[in-house]
């Protein structure tokens, strides 16, 4: 049966900030901003597609099968690829007049005859949202992965710096990192280091 955590609190930053706003910064040619989801639902042991499918299409997804290292996204939320048979649905709106309203119960319900699980992490994930033209540039300061050869949309784990960090790499010029919260504070302040440090309109070698 899938457990499941049912009532959610509110999200609560991890980050040092003096107001309620996220904290955000932008300088030579990039923007980093917190990003704050109402809800991060971890789905584990999907192995079976016609479970994730099935699920994911009362939230409003209909596509016919998710690739692993891939991100899918909608109005109200993110499906995301984090690992074999393991997926991240984050939603943005949770009120009762959204089309994911009630996500957790309509998870608990689909999943509860499957071997698959569904547990809340809404509150152990910083998410640091990322756009500008020097995007690829900045993430690699510190990602070993070719950004370039990247289709968009994809997702996977990597490292920025000494960081482990989840990247959803929308496009060029947006992409979304996650990180554990406990690292939360320190990963902000490296990437402020790196954006302040790095030169603007850098011409990289293709």
């Amino acid at each position: 049966m899938a457990d499941i955590i049912r009532k959610s609190a509110p999200r609560k930053s991890a980050l040092k900030q003096t107001a309620d706003q996220a904290p955000s910064i932008s300088v030579n040619g990039l923007s980093i901003t917190e990003y704050r989801p109402q809800i991060i639902v971890q789905i584990n042991g999907a192995t079976e597609p016609s479970a994730l499918q099935l699920a994911l299409s009362l939230t409003g997804f209909n596509h016919g099968q998710f690739d692993s290292g891939r991100a899918y996204r909608r109005e109200e939320a993110t499906v995301l690829w984090n690992g074999p048979g393991m997926w991240m649905l984050v939603c943005e709106n949770t009120s009762r007049d959204s089309k994911v309203s009630g996500i957790v119960d309509q998870l608990n319900t689909v999943l509860q005859d499957t071997d698959a699980t569904a547990t809340d992490l809404s509150h152990s994930r910083t998410i640091l949202a990322m756009q500008g033209e020097n995007l690829l540039d900045f993430l690699y300061t510190g990602c070993p992965i070719d950004l370039d050869k990247c289709p968009p949309d994809s997702c996977f784990s990597t490292q920025f710096g000494h960081f482990n960090v989840m990247l959803h790499l929308k496009d060029s010029q947006h992409a979304n990192m996650y990180v554990y919260r406990s690292f939360g504070q320190a990963l902000w302040n490296h990437c402020q280091h790196i954006v302040v440090t790095l030169p603007p309109n850098v011409a990289r070698l293709q």
